[in-house]
């Protein structure tokens, strides 16, 4: 890569990076990937390669067991992630192009916003399908999802909000304002008539 540390191919690292690229703008991405994604220091290029041009909306993990035995990542040099690891599903949307040429910053986190974190909890009896047991709970979570959303479009307003929030608030304060110095001008008390001394002198005849 352009940040001068090795990072040999893989079916699992170009698979994630094409998903990321073959999104326009404003598109969701949903993966499927190992757990250890969010924390191997082996992963965080590919980690920083989504975090940098993907915000991250929801993180759902996975119980083990949830796919067919057999199912494997493969990664040349690397060894095999089975499918009795955890697995985790990324629910993402892109919000920056992808430029070829360019480099990855690898300094500090870019999640310096709130995600929706789910972990679903196997079922007491796992006998016969998965589907049977798994997509209750995942429904589950869709809702919380739901849920969680309509909080986040309430405590996030837009731009549009904001400004419009703005001018009631300055208009409410310049009302405010003139009713208090109306009330400052009709609460003088008016003050006393001056009346000019009388002076009187007296002149005595002899």
């Amino acid at each position: 890569d352009l940040n001068g540390r090795s990072d040999s191919f893989s079916e699992y690292n170009f698979s994630v990076q094409q998903a990321v690229r073959s999104v326009k703008v404003g598109g969701k991405i949903c993966l499927i990937l190992p757990e250890g994604f969010f924390s191997n220091l082996q992963d965080e290029i590919l980690r920083k390669y989504v975090t940098n041009h993907c915000k991250i909306l929801a993180i759902v993990s996975l119980p083990r067991g949830v796919f067919k035995v057999g199912t494997e990542v493969r990664q040349v040099r690397r060894g095999r992630r089975t499918a009795s690891m955890k697995m985790s599903i990324l629910y993402a949307e892109k919000v920056k192009e992808v430029k070829d040429g360019e480099g990855i910053d690898l300094s500090g986190a870019n999640l310096d916003y709130p995600v929706f974190l789910a972990n679903v909890t196997p079922s007491e009896s796992t006998r016969g399908e998965i589907n049977t047991w798994l997509e209750p709970k995942l429904s589950l979570v869709l809702e919380q999802w739901r849920a969680w959303q309509a909080r986040q479009s309430l405590t996030e307003p837009s731009e549009v909000k904001i400004e419009s929030l703005k001018k009631v608030l300055e208009k409410k304060h310049r009302k405010e304002k003139r009713e208090k110095l109306l009330f400052k001008i009709t609460s003088k008390k008016p003050e006393a008539p001056k009346y000019k001394k009388k002076v009187t002198s007296k002149i005595l005849l002899f």
